[in-house]
């Protein structure tokens, strides 16, 4: 048989994709949700914008698809992979058994939270930086947080934490977190387009001992460029400077790509913390 349950507030923490989707979710349901969100817009830096055919499968049983496929996006068709500054490879996307997908970030939350705010059950709060949870005994009954107008509560009868890997209510809820090495991080830079590239649905991947770099067309007209460094390896590169830091980069790329990059790095480029 069935088991139904009955769902009171709900306050979810973290306007991520999985904050906004399952917001998006309840609200749809009628229950009625906040979600709080830290920072006070979407326009903000994130740490990838490519989606998984099971994520954009996720989107298409919301009943989200036809919208998301709306969005701004770039599509790729072909990696070329580069190897001492020669191109060795070109492959098909198509032979892999799917086509990559980069769909801004930005984009896909404005779009979830426009589509739940049509239920009134549904609120989102930006701005919003939740500093711990209120308990009654041995029950949470919501969270405390600090907003544009200052300290607020906000009562729950169930609070959900999708706010990342510095959650805070992970830590304040002494939950225990499941630790899966990691080897490596990724340094992530944005370009203008290069005019040599073949053309906006083809990656570049440079293999190098023990490290790759990459090159990707974003939804917007610029160049994604992102370099993996061994972990630990970025303290090394900070420590070093900014010139430590582009020799590095440089060094890895193929004479084409590096003019290109040395052009454009007294000026043009964004560079991104590890993920």
């Amino acid at each position: 048989g069935s088991c139904v349950v009955a769902v009171g507030r709900v306050v979810i923490v973290g306007a991520g994709p999985a904050g906004a989707a399952l917001a998006y979710l309840l609200a749809r349901r009628g229950v009625e949700v906040t979600l709080l969100e830290r920072h006070p817009g979407f326009e903000r830096t994130f740490r990838g914008d490519g989606l998984q055919p099971s994520g954009i499968d996720a989107f298409d049983q919301m009943g989200l698809g036809d919208r998301l496929r709306q969005l701004p996006q770039a599509i790729i068709n072909t990696i070329d992979l580069y190897q001492g500054g020669r191109r060795r490879a070109r492959l098909a996307i198509g032979s892999l058994g799917f086509i990559p997908c980069f769909i801004p970030q930005p984009a896909v939350l404005a779009m979830l939270t426009a589509q739940s705010r049509q239920y009134p059950s549904f609120q989102l709060h930006m701005g919003t930086a939740v500093r711990d949870l209120i308990r009654a005994g041995d029950r949470v009954v919501g969270v405390q947080a600090d907003g544009s107008d200052g300290p607020r509560e906000f009562a729950a009868d169930v609070v959900i934490g999708t706010d990342g890997r510095y959650s805070t209510v992970r830590k304040r809820g002494a939950f225990t977190e499941p630790r899966s090495p990691q080897h490596f991080d990724v340094l992530n830079f944005l370009v203008p387009f290069p005019d040599f590239w073949p053309d906006r649905t083809t990656v570049r991947l440079e293999l190098g001992p023990g490290c790759l770099t990459g090159g990707i067309p974003t939804a917007d007209g610029r160049l994604w460029v992102g370099m993996t460094i061994q972990k630990g390896q970025y303290k090394a590169l900070r420590a070093a400077g900014s010139d430590g830091l582009t020799e590095e980069l440089l060094r890895r790329t193929s004479p084409d790509l590096a003019a290109h990059l040395r052009q454009q790095l007294a000026t043009s480029y964004h560079t991104r913390m590890p993920v």
